[in-house]
């Protein structure tokens, strides 16, 4: 069960991590504002007959005055589905309790990849978002070219950069993508970008006809188009572009023309979301 959070907060959790064994492993992300000794303990006493074990845990302050967050991986012996018919009851109750004021879960794909999109954006001491560089940082990547080299030359700069990196997380990629299909290896992909405060997924609806298969990709954030917007520039960005030319370029095994990929809605053109076509080929496993 996952509970989606209205309110933004200021830390980013881990979004795209690999498990230690896949099968036997769970992400566990929690608010509440109980005893953190009697958070502990309800988990034991649940779960710890069942071989939990703690791998990895870590305690931030949200947005509202006394209430926490916990992000825990935890380690089980038993079925997954046993586990989360347990772990389910017990965060049921402890909900309807008052102990939790919300929660999700998040087991890993076979491969041992947690694709968590419930991400959150790191901000400055301005309040600026800025993900994990600073401000300046994102004004030199995705501003400077253009005020540097104009706006077209400069848009082709980034998007040749955003290549780069797509066709470098490609190569990690490869073969899961090949296992897994393109529709969740592109989740892989966007959960690289919400790890880093690059943008933030809100689907993928995936369409094939006698043509191929075409990909509609829509993103609530797209930090180079905030960017773009915050200083005057109303085009649509160059970068997620590139990364999505580069990545499907190195796991087709071929250069893919740009008119394959289209932005259709931009952010830094006041839309709510920025939307991407992407083409792809009939044979591709999806």
């Amino acid at each position: 069960m996952e509970n989606e959070r209205d309110t933004m907060l200021d830390r980013v959790i881990p979004v795209f991590t690999r498990a230690i064994e896949p099968q036997k492993t769970v992400k566990l992300v929690l608010w509440s504002s109980s005893p953190k000794e009697r958070i502990i303990l309800k988990l034991a006493e649940s779960l710890n007959p069942l071989g939990a074990m703690i791998l990895y845990m870590n305690i931030q302050q949200s947005g509202k005055a006394n209430e926490f967050i916990w992000i825990i991986v935890l380690k089980f012996n038993t079925t997954q589905g046993e586990f989360q018919e347990a772990l389910e009851k017990l965060l049921q109750s402890m909900k309807e309790n008052g102990e939790v004021s919300m929660y999700y879960y998040k087991f890993p794909l076979s491969n041992g990849y947690f694709i968590d999109h419930n991400i959150f954006s790191l901000v400055d001491p301005a309040g600026r978002r800025v993900a994990i560089f600073s401000y300046d940082n994102l004004i030199g990547l995705f501003v400077v070219p253009r005020k540097e080299y104009g706006n077209a030359s400069g848009a082709f700069i980034v998007q040749k950069i955003g290549e780069m990196y797509g066709k470098t997380i490609a190569r990690e990629l490869r073969q899961d993508c090949y296992s897994f299909g393109v529709k969740t290896c592109l989740e892989m992909l966007h959960a690289q970008g919400e790890s880093k405060g690059f943008l933030h997924q809100k689907s993928i609806e995936v369409f094939k006809d006698e043509e191929g298969v075409a990909l509609r990709v829509l993103l609530d954030r797209l930090i180079e188009e905030e960017i773009l917007m915050e200083n005057d520039i109303r085009e649509c960005g160059a970068h997620q572009k590139g990364v999505y030319l580069g990545f499907f370029s190195e796991i087709l095994g071929e250069s893919m023309s740009e008119d394959r990929i289209e932005e259709i809605r931009c952010i830094s053109k006041g839309d709510p979301f920025s939307v991407f076509l992407i083409k792809l080929p009939r044979n591709i496993k999806i």
